[in-house]
């Protein structure tokens, strides 16, 4: 979770929800499905982080949660064949990475919007969705291969498909070595409204 949203992943789709705009409104929800990918890929959580935390809601001690660990990363291994996906935060950013083995098809990614209207890209190449009176917006994505410590990049964008579903057009690239796809979602805002 971050500042004005919480993030909650499970083995389909990411949950995004945003903060209220008033007091008193249910918090808006964003879910990104991930259309046709493996129904029994394997989540587990990595880069176990030092902290822990304690969870005293309600007043039933018997369902307190203590110990709680703490993890940097997510890790969906096998979503779609011979492609990996990471959730991690970065500078205040959600950041997810698709790892694409040597060999395996990008074109596979599909990613499915629930929550959400007026899907477009924009001119920077930006994904960007309506929800709830906001602006949830995914940066063009950076694409790249290693070599050693240094990036090669890949030319690469959103692309929208039919049933308002969207992917990944990738330009050329060394089929031999793994390509990583890294979006972010950079920021929601108020489309519009009373200033709040």
């Amino acid at each position: 979770h971050g500042s004005g949203y919480g993030l909650f992943l499970t083995r389909g789709e990411a949950a995004l929800s945003l903060s209220a705009a008033r007091e008193g409104n249910s918090a808006p929800m964003v879910r990104m499905q991930f259309s046709g990918a493996n129904p029994t890929t394997d989540v587990s959580a990595t880069e176990k982080l030092a902290g822990r935390t304690i969870y005293f809601i309600g007043n039933d001690r018997s369902r307190w949660l203590r110990d709680v660990p703490q993890f940097g990363r997510v890790c969906y291994a096998s979503l779609y064949p011979g492609i990996d996906l990471d959730f991690y935060g970065h500078e205040g950013h959600i950041e997810y990475d698709f790892t694409v083995a040597p060999g395996a098809d990008p074109q596979k990614i599909q990613l499915q919007f629930h929550g959400a209207d007026n899907l477009q890209i924009a001119n920077n190449g930006d994904l960007v969705l309506a929800a709830a009176g906001r602006e949830v917006r995914f940066q063009a994505p950076h694409v790249y291969q290693k070599s050693g410590s240094r990036e090669d990049p890949v030319a690469g964008s959103f692309v929208l498909l039919a049933n308002g579903r969207a992917g990944f057009e990738v330009g050329p690239y060394d089929r031999s070595r793994a390509l990583v796809i890294d979006p972010v979602l950079t920021y929601s805002t108020y489309l519009g409204g009373s200033g709040n």
